[in-house]
């Protein structure tokens, strides 16, 4: 699994390649915290390279969102495939978190 961020203006990207399996949670939850740490709280999290993610993902992504709404903050998602997608919407979670086909359409929405 690999974690690369970039700052675009006042905004956050995260984009996460590979597995978010139980070994990998580990990174990816110290890296929001860093992120948090920072006092960025506008974020897009780009899985367009991300092959997996269990159930332990999702939950650590409606933990981050709680921690940043508090701050007025948003997590917004952008460039999913299918499969990663389907599993937020087996859990529901398409109706709490917003998508984006790509992480441009994601920016945009933070500027309006």
């Amino acid at each position: 699994m690999q974690i690369d961020t970039v700052e675009k203006g006042n905004v956050t990207v995260v984009k996460i390649s590979g597995k978010m399996d139980t070994y990998g949670l580990k990174e990816v939850r110290e890296r929001f915290e860093q992120i948090i740490e920072d006092k960025n709280y506008k974020i897009i999290v780009d899985l367009s390279e991300l092959n997996y993610i269990n159930s332990l993902g999702l939950g650590m992504f409606i933990s981050i969102f709680k921690r940043i709404r508090v701050q007025n903050g948003d997590l917004k998602f952008a460039s999913l495939k299918s499969y990663v997608l389907q599993m937020f919407e087996l859990t529901k979670l398409n109706n709490v978190f917003e998508f984006y086909p790509s992480v441009d359409e994601a920016l945009k929405k933070f500027i309006q």
